[in-house]
């Protein structure tokens, strides 16, 4: 077997082709391994935060229920008071009437909500659904805001501006005494965060780390070229 040996000039034209091939071979493989990762992070990413913020509001609906159900059972008189103590700390809107839809206390904690928009033929219905459902039922919706509201939270100054579309959940349990006369009715409501403001947060942001990490990927494949193309 024959070797043939090149001149330097001709080898090191040999060695630049073979490092240009290797860097792009690398960066190729790493740009399509980032980009297939990034789409199913994206994806994931929305579909997750959704989910865990959906969690954490419906649980602050449980807290807020469980601390207005206390202040009926044990200081009725300072009820007001306390749904507002309640809607400021948790961000929500509180609807408390008896069962035939007379309110006995309210606060509106976000104008967005769609506890706001209810009739009180639509705060029946959710009435009806908790008593099929043993008493308590938990919704969510979707409502595009600003608008005018119609129920018992209705506000004229409220604008008539560009429309966002927000998630809602609406919790209902119904409370009846234990003379079962006197049957109190407690809705409660959080808005979730914008979904537009959402989708667009996570477009940008998505964007933003495709562009570093593309910049990244280009540069290992230059530093792992050099590393295997040295002699």
């Amino acid at each position: 077997m024959q070797t043939v040996l090149l001149p330097c000039a001709e080898l090191d034209i040999a060695l630049k082709k073979h490092n240009s091939k290797t860097v792009t071979h690398i960066f190729s493989f790493l740009l399509l391994f980032l980009c297939m990762t990034l789409l199913i992070t994206g994806f994931a990413q929305g579909r997750l935060l959704s989910y865990i913020y959906s969690r954490s509001q419906r649980k602050n609906l449980d807290q807020a229920t469980a601390s207005i159900v206390a202040a009926i059972n044990n200081s009725p008189s300072d009820l007001q008071r306390v749904c507002y103590d309640i809607s400021d700390y948790y961000n929500i809107n509180i609807l408390v009437t008896d069962r035939n839809g007379s309110p006995i206390a309210r606060s509106d904690g976000s104008p967005n909500g769609l506890l706001r928009k209810m009739s009180n033929t639509d705060l029946y219905d959710l009435y009806q659904q908790a008593s099929q459902n043993g008493g308590s039922i938990t919704i969510s919706s979707n409502v595009e805001s600003p608008d005018t509201p119609a129920g018992p939270f209705n506000n004229p100054e409220m604008s008539n501006g560009p429309r966002s579309t927000f998630g809602n959940l609406i919790k209902v349990s119904i409370l009846s005494a234990d003379s079962g006369a006197d049957t109190t009715i407690i809705y409660t409501n959080a808005v979730l965060t914008p979904l537009s403001q959402v989708t667009d947060a996570n477009r940008a942001a998505l964007v933003v780390t495709t562009l570093i990490l593309v910049a990244l990927a280009g540069l290992l494949s230059y530093l792992f070229a050099r590393r295997i193309s040295t002699p």
